[in-house]
């Protein structure tokens, strides 16, 4: 989309949120948002990624009931350019792309997991115990 600021994932698109960076555009304040984002996912632990995936769901169904669309629909015709960038449709592919990031994030930590508790139970069935027990 020449011209246009590419969509990014939303943690917060308040600027006033953030005096330092008042007088940056919205692409490069959409930039510091992602880059927020990033460091963000690589501190969580699988809990915590789970309740960040339900809450962006919730966003998410939102969307699609107000607009008809799923989420995978609007970003595809989003990514294409044969959307107007709308606030909410920004903030619709900022979540659709957290999600997606926090949906990576949760699968390779549970991965670690899995092969972690495969490691100890040997050729035993898997026990797996309630989150933070």
């Amino acid at each position: 989309m020449p011209g246009k600021c590419r969509p990014q994932p939303a943690l917060s698109t308040n600027k006033s949120a953030f005096p330092a960076f008042t007088r940056l555009s919205n692409c490069a304040f959409s930039a510091l948002v992602v880059w927020q984002i990033m460091g963000y996912d690589k501190t969580m632990k699988r809990e915590d990624i789970i309740r960040d995936i339900h809450g962006l769901d919730a966003e998410l169904a939102a969307l699609e009931e107000q607009y008809g669309l799923l989420s995978a629909d609007f970003y595809h015709f989003y990514r294409a350019g044969e959307l107007e960038q709308t606030r909410d449709f920004i903030r619709w592919a900022g979540f659709y792309e957290a999600k997606q990031e926090r949906e990576t994030s949760y699968r390779q930590l549970v991965y670690e997991h899995l092969r972690e508790l495969r490691r100890r139970s040997g050729l035993g069935a898997l026990a797996i115990d309630p989150a933070g027990a």
